[in-house]
């Protein structure tokens, strides 16, 4: 979804529409800030687990069963999967 606005703010940014570009800015804006915040939830999510974990279990190890479900999670998210 952000490629997708990020690609509609690019198209419309060299016309005369200065409410849709603005409208499409604090979309991006917000949208921009809940991604953010999922991602630092994922962190701590990570961060506590390994903390619970034994002195054995902690480093990348550990971390590396967390990681796919999370990775997949992103992958199907909605949005342009042809934009870069």
């Amino acid at each position: 979804m952000l490629a997708a606005l990020e690609a509609a703010i690019r198209d419309f940014e060299d016309t005369n529409q200065e409410f849709v570009v603005h409208a499409l800015q604090k979309l991006h804006g917000r949208l921009n800030g809940l991604f953010a915040r999922f991602v630092e939830e994922q962190i701590s999510c990570i961060e506590e687990d390994q903390s619970k974990s034994s002195i054995s279990e902690k480093g990348v190890i550990s971390f590396m069963r967390v990681f796919p479900p999370f990775s997949t999670a992103i992958e199907n998210m909605p949005g342009d999967r042809d934009s870069p």
